[in-house]
């Protein structure tokens, strides 16, 4: 997602989890409002249960939360809500954002349709069945990211809104920042 809606910076991107430890955050302009997006690591609510590294991008994941104007929830269309969807669910929840629900890699209808009640079931109103790798939904959740941003600066100033992009791992947040760079100029809308 990162990659998809990104203008300059690349996120890595392989079919495994933990990639992306640190965070990537670039000025993206959408609707002539320009704020920061932040692609943040893999979250994993119970990080005392992982590896030492794995709470460090939690500690540095809630920190970006609460510097962050709206928050894109990605979770993974075709799988459904897990477990880890749901304890990051309720983390948002407590954090009282704007939060977006982005169910990644609906490659099809049928397959959001047939989980469809599951992301409804995590209680946010906002839900988005995108591919980041085919271009599916992608221009209208960055319509509603739009709506969230306070900011109507232009490109050229600094953004003072951002949106951080969080989920748990592998469900391709970095993919859809990847997609919007610079040679997908075409998909911007300004």
């Amino acid at each position: 997602l990162f990659n998809r809606l990104s203008r300059k910076v690349k996120s890595m991107v392989f079919d495994f989890d933990g990639v992306t430890r640190d965070y990537v955050s670039t000025s993206v302009t959408w609707n002539k409002k320009s704020f920061e997006l932040i692609d943040t690591g893999g979250l994993l609510v119970n990080p005392e249960k992982e590896d030492f590294l794995s709470g460090e991008v939690y500690k540095l994941t809630q920190d970006l939360v609460e510097a962050a104007d709206v928050i894109l929830f990605v979770c993974d269309g075709k799988l459904g809500v897990s477990l880890k969807d749901k304890e990051i669910a309720e983390f948002l929840h407590k954090s009282g954002k704007n939060v977006i629900l982005a169910a990644n890699k609906s490659d099809s209808s049928n397959e959001f349709d047939q989980n469809f009640y599951q992301f409804h079931s995590l209680g946010f109103k906002k839900i988005f069945p995108i591919s980041s790798v085919h271009n599916d939904g992608i221009m209208e959740l960055m319509d509603e990211v739009a709506l969230g941003v306070k900011s109507e600066k232009t490109y050229e100033e600094k953004a003072s809104c951002r949106v951080a992009i969080l989920g748990k791992p592998n469900v391709g947040k970095s993919s859809l920042l990847n997609r919007i760079l610079p040679n997908r100029l075409s998909l911007m809308r300004t």
